[in-house]
């Protein structure tokens, strides 16, 4: 066990809200849903921040590839309507997305 409680706490509470969200897609739980993602995002950064000198570089890298990674398919799928906002393929490139970000928080749980 690594003790990561609150990390536990707040992808169980992501996890709740994204079901919610792909069975009711309504406008607050959508705003739920991204305070999860944000707080998450938050919280993995902060731990990867104060481990930055003394941990593994790879694993700090996957960490920073894995994020990016995300961070383009979904911003950059947003604004030019492809990726994740395709009509064809969004839910192939959604659910990639769900499997880089795990692989990577699970990287920042190692750390």
């Amino acid at each position: 066990m690594t003790g990561q409680y609150l990390y536990s706490i707040l992808f169980g509470q992501l996890v709740i809200s994204s079901l919610v969200v792909h069975t009711t897609d309504t406008l607050a739980i959508n705003l739920c849903d991204k305070l999860w993602v944000g707080s998450i995002v938050l919280y993995g950064g902060w731990k990867m921040v104060k481990k930055w000198g003394s941990s593994d570089f790879r694993y700090m890298m996957g960490c920073v590839l894995t994020f990016l990674f995300v961070v383009w398919v979904y911003l950059y799928g947003f604004f030019t309507q492809s990726f994740c906002f395709d009509p064809l393929y969004g839910a192939m490139y959604h659910a990639l997305m769900h499997v880089v970000s795990s692989i990577g928080h699970h990287l920042v749980i190692f750390l």
